[in-house]
């Protein structure tokens, strides 16, 4: 048989609060916890270069999670499967020039899932299985690279319940960019535009 989690909140992650300032929900830090964690969200990393060889380097991370709970009903070895659709695009230049040729640029975007179930509550979680694909894993000096991102990706994991205690399950889709260079700009963007956006994980639990 199978059966579907329940979907309990959400969060997102940015290095800065500034950039969590267009979600609504309870500020944390560096987090924010969504008041809708049931809509599609959107979510987008950006940064600029600056000159120099030595140094010069742009960071920036965004990270989108969502909590699920399942209450195990029986013992043994069940399947977790995750099905989490994205659609946006990446920007990515590199332009060495004179005097400057140390010119990068990177893009990483991955989807993970990862199972923990309660144990001897209130005392501490176990870990029973993760899964992780990189949508997108781009970087090199001299790069110049854009397109759009629309798909979707699945994850899956086998776990084995050893205790019919509550099953906490985490997706994420963590974005990283970084840039280097006075020309040089690096995006990952599921936010601009009304087609841009990552829909909620659909999770199936078979056994």
């Amino acid at each position: 048989g199978w059966s579907q989690p329940y979907l309990i909140g959400a969060d997102m992650i940015a290095e800065t609060p500034e950039q969590l300032e267009g979600y609504e929900g309870e500020m944390g830090n560096p987090a924010k916890w969504l008041y809708e964690a049931n809509e599609s969200r959107t979510i987008k990393a950006w940064t600029t270069g600056s000159a120099g060889c030595v140094g010069g380097w742009s960071y920036c991370p965004s990270t989108a999670i969502w909590y699920y709970a399942w209450p195990a009903t029986a013992l043994g070895k069940c399947s977790v499967s995750v099905w989490l659709g994205y659609h946006g695009f990446h920007n990515l230049y590199a332009i060495p020039i004179p005097w400057d040729f140390c010119a990068y640029a990177g893009a990483i975007a991955t989807a993970k899932v990862q199972v923990y179930q309660q144990v001897s509550y209130p005392k501490y979680s176990k870990f029973l299985g993760e899964d992780e694909h990189d949508i997108i894993n781009k970087y090199a000096y001299g790069l110049v690279s854009f397109g759009l991102l629309d798909g979707s990706v699945q994850l899956n994991t086998d776990v084995n319940i050893t205790s019919l205690s509550q099953v906490y399950i985490a997706v994420s889709l963590s974005l990283q960019v970084a840039a280097r260079g006075a020309v040089s700009y690096a995006e990952l963007n599921f936010q601009d535009g009304a087609a841009n956006y990552v829909s909620p994980p659909f999770i199936a639990i078979t056994y």
